[in-house]
Parts: structure tokens; sequence; C-alpha cells
């Protein structure tokens, strides 16, 4: 006849079970928020160089006085200046430039208010 094993085997109660699972269930989605938090709160490479060269065009304008309405294709970005000027300033004209990507999604705009010398 087969020997009956008597020895008892220590179990956890359901209640450390549900603590356990509780904690580790916490853990996990802190861990998942921290992670898509730091994945998503970066800024792109491709806006870093669109707002360097949207500053590049503004100091160009600025420089050779050049107030015209300008779409200017630059690698992957396109540059769109408006400029519309103001009948109570005459010489200080309003200029926008805003700068898309290849999929005319706006990266970065600017508004900045100019005096022209020329006028």
């Amino acid at each position: 006849m087969a020997a009956v094993i008597t020895k008892k085997a220590s179990g956890a109660s359901i209640l450390e079970t549900i603590v356990a699972l509780t904690i580790a269930a916490f853990l996990f989605s802190l861990v998942t928020v921290l992670f898509v938090q730091v994945t998503f709160s970066s800024i792109s490479i491709k806006k870093i160089r669109a707002h360097e060269l949207l500053q590049n065009y503004l100091s160009e304008t600025g420089d050779q006085q050049k107030f015209l309405d300008e779409d200017i294709r630059q690698g992957d970005f396109i540059l769109k200046k408006r400029v519309t000027g103001n009948d109570s300033l005459p010489g200080i004209t309003r200029t926008r430039f805003l700068i898309y990507d290849n999929n005319e999604v706006l990266l970065d705009q600017m508004d900045v208010f100019m005096q022209n010398e020329k006028q």
C-alpha cells in the first residue's frame, strides 16, 4: 500500500494573496505611466530644427527689410511668411512665420512686429 503523506504544506491566505496582487498591479501601473510620460514628453529633433530655421528667416527678414509674403521650401520644411501692415502705425508691420513639414503638419509659428525702415 502507498504511504500517505500527512505533512501540511503552508500556503498564503486569501487576504495575503489579494494584498500582493494589489501591490503588483499598482507598481505595474506606476511603471507604465512613467514610461508613457518619458516617451511622449520629449521634443522631437524635427521641431528643434524647424524652430532654428524659423529663427534664421526671422533674423534674415529683419536684416534685409524683406517684408513680402513668401512660401519657402527648405529641405523637409515649408516656411510660410505672411506680412500685414498697420494703418494706425505705418512703419510697423506684423509678420507671421508658419513652418510645416512635408505633410503640412504645423511644427512652429511666430508672430513678430517689425519696424519697416523702407517706408
